[in-house]
């Protein structure tokens, strides 16, 4: 997995000392390993985390020649393939690890085709002292991260931010910018970050630089674009069928590409269909027994854990479980020196301390991440579809639909408010505990509560009137448009437009597709892969997403909408349908309960007190970028029950103690 840094400059000699400290503060990603290759005017270097040719593959890595070395975070899958081709082709290997190969494409192709020859979860650099070129090159979905600045002719690159800032030339100055996006989406999308100049490689780029020059950013590959109009053909009797087994299959091929390891495996295990099924595929795999990592609560609306035994008990794997308790919460200065930026997604809770419990095992753990992108497993996807029409009806007429949506709704709380846990997002996916990404509903026969089905349509309700993508945009909010308004006079952003600009790029493709597209290049992107990768190299471990292999992407993409959303909001059709043979019917049937965090519970007991003494104190940081009277009245509103809006006050306090963490 690793962490890699370094720095390339117009004049002057490189120092190693400089990159030295660049990964110094990267040294939990490889704590095995560190090494630099420093030529000319240019240094890069790796914290190797030592997952192939363990005693061999120690940083720097270069080519028969010296002058050119390659450092990766990540793992190449196939890269055995690619070996013997170049050793074939006369190049001679002094390693048997995957950066490597890297090293010896790099010398006779350009950027764009050797990071399109790569098959993987990758970060990687290239300094080629002769040619005096770097190369960076990030993976087609960003699984791992990459970040950059520029100025007065030098380039510094590392895989996490506090990497970038130990080069003594970066300024760190606060991004005000990004903050009403992170409010509204829980983190600062790419490719802006909380710092001014400092950027995140976008996925499927190379970015070229030549001392001397300005900064070269190509993009080598782009998620499929979604069919529009009649370009897909009609479903043919079987195709559900067909699809399925072509999925089984897929997956099978990708589960076996991530068994490559030199060091112990296991498997994080939910509960869910998505994590369930790759754990049932590396079961039949497997000559021994899987090692298996679960995380529940005390409270049994958000534990999974005997839905975990189930899958367990079934195929005999060695089971771990730990339960997270409000005291976790002291994790968030932790995990904002992780993450380097305020993160709204609270799941990154349970994810690091089950990243923690399984790192005591194992060295590598593959995980059920993608199922919901691919297979359209959020039931905010299916009320993207229900909503679409609305946004063409006349206001008077799309006003009616939503009284009687309202009406029908019955006697259920307000939008965001009491009564039923997290309230205040629609559809929420991997945080799970809110919206209508919480439970049941549209996860095949699963039957949820009446009140639970009316608080779900008065959430449809209020917000489906705005039409595609503002309506979508509403449901998964942190914090919602109206408090948003509140706290800083407005609820529209830079990040908002871009937001709207992908959806319009897709316009005459189905709902669906569009809607699945654009979670893929944001909330995929910036949200659950940012927090896999950051809870899970915090402990050195490394994590494999069989369901976001490239192969299995583009797959889903060119699947009918109808197989992935079936009717009666029949979620993730194809996929639950490839899990038949593998799973039992309890966890085929049962509806999407995330991972989510009892947040709303927390802040009104064990954590009240702290959430009052940071945010609700006169001198809070976030005071001096958001109205203190807004702010104010949010917390009253929760404390005394009138609303549930634990995923806003989260969001404003990882704010808060990222302000004061950095003295801004």
């Amino acid at each position: 997995m690793c962490g890699i840094a370094g720095y390339v400059r117009s004049s002057g000699p490189a120092d190693r000392e400089v990159v030295a400290a660049q990964l110094r503060c990267q040294r939990h990603r490889g704590p095995d390993a560190e090494g630099a290759f420093v030529r000319a005017r240019g240094a890069i270097g790796q914290n190797r985390l030592a997952i192939i040719d363990v005693a061999g593959g120690d940083p720097p890595i270069t080519d028969e020649s010296g002058e050119l070395a390659a450092v990766l975070n990540g793992e190449i899958y196939g890269f055995a393939a690619l070996r013997r081709s170049l050793r074939d082709g006369g190049h001679r290997f002094a390693t048997g690890c995957d950066t490597e190969v890297i090293a010896h494409l790099a010398e006779w192709t350009d950027p764009v085709a050797l990071a399109s020859a790569l098959d993987g979860m990758f970060a990687f650099a290239v300094w080629d002292a002769r040619r005096e070129r770097l190369v960076l090159g990030r993976d087609r979905l960003g699984k791992k991260p990459l970040h950059w600045w520029y100025g007065d002719g030098e380039l510094v690159f590392a895989s996490e931010i506090k990497g970038v800032l130990a080069h003594p030339r970066v300024p760190c100055e606060l991004n005000e910018r990004v903050i009403p996006g992170y409010l509204a989406f829980g983190y600062a999308p790419t490719p802006g970050t909380f710092y001014r100049g400092v950027e995140s490689l976008a996925p499927g780029h190379v970015l070229v630089f030549e001392p001397g020059g300005s900064p070269k950013v190509q993009c080598y590959w782009s998620p499929p674009a979604p069919v529009v109009g009649g370009g897909r053909p009609p479903l043919r009797p079987g195709a559900l069928d067909r699809a399925a087994t072509r999925v089984r299959s897929l997956l099978r091929d990708a589960v076996t590409r991530r068994t490559v390891a030199d060091v112990p495996l296991g498997a994080f295990l939910s509960g869910g269909l998505d994590s369930s099924v790759v754990v049932a595929t590396l079961a039949q795999l497997s000559p021994e027994p899987v090692k298996t990592f679960t995380i529940g609560f005390a409270d049994a609306r958000f534990d999974e854990r005997p839905y975990a035994r189930l899958v367990a008990d079934r195929y005999r794997t060695e089971h771990h479980e730990f339960v997270v308790k409000p005291d976790a919460v002291d994790l968030v200065q932790r995990l904002i020196w992780h993450h380097d930026q305020p993160f709204g997604d609270s799941s990154a809770i349970p994810t690091y301390l089950l990243s923690q419990l399984t790192r005591e095992h194992v060295t590598v753990a593959l995980c059920g991440d993608g199922g919901d992108e691919l297979f359209a497993g959020y039931e905010r996807f299916a009320a993207a579809v229900a909503a679409a029409p609305y946004g063409k009806l006349p206001a008077t007429l799309r006003n009616g639909v939503m009284r009687g949506l309202a009406a029908l709704a019955g006697d259920a709380p307000a939008v965001g408010s009491g009564g039923v846990p997290g309230a205040g997002r629609l559809g929420a996916g991997g945080l799970g505990a809110s919206g209508l990404g919480a439970g049941g509903l549209g996860a095949g026969r699963a039957v949820m509560s009446a009140r639970r089905r009316a608080a779900r349509l008065h959430r449809f309700a209020a917000k489906a009137g705005l039409g595609m993508p503002d309506a979508y945009l509403e449901w998964i909010s942190f914090v919602d448009g109206p408090t948003r308004t509140a706290l800083i006079g407005s609820d529209d952003s830079d990040a908002h437009r871009a937001y709207r600009k992908m959806f319009l790029a897709t316009a005459g493709a189905a709902t669906l597709d569009r809607v699945l597209d654009l979670n893929l290049r944001t909330y995929l992107l910036d949200d659950l892969l940012v927090k896999a990768d950051r809870t899970t190299m915090a402990h050195g471990l490394e994590l494999r997403s069989p369901l976001l292999d490239a192969e299995l992407v583009r797959f889903a993409a060119s699947l009918h909408p109808s197989l992935k959303l079936g009717g009666r909001l029949q979620l993730k059709r194809v996929l639950r349908r490839a899990a038949e043979p593998l799973l039992p019917p309890e966890i085929l049937d049962r509806g999407k309960q995330g991972f989510g965090v009892p947040l709303d519970a927390w802040f009104r007991g064990e954590l009240r007190g702290e959430l009052h003494g940071t945010l609700g104190a006169r001198d809070a940081r976030v005071r001096n970028h958001v109205n203190g009277a807004a702010l104010d009245a949010l917390l009253a509103e929760h404390d005394t029950g009138a609303a549930n809006r634990g995923h806003a006050l989260w969001t404003l306090l990882t704010l808060e103690l990222f302000l004061r963490r950095r003295d801004w």
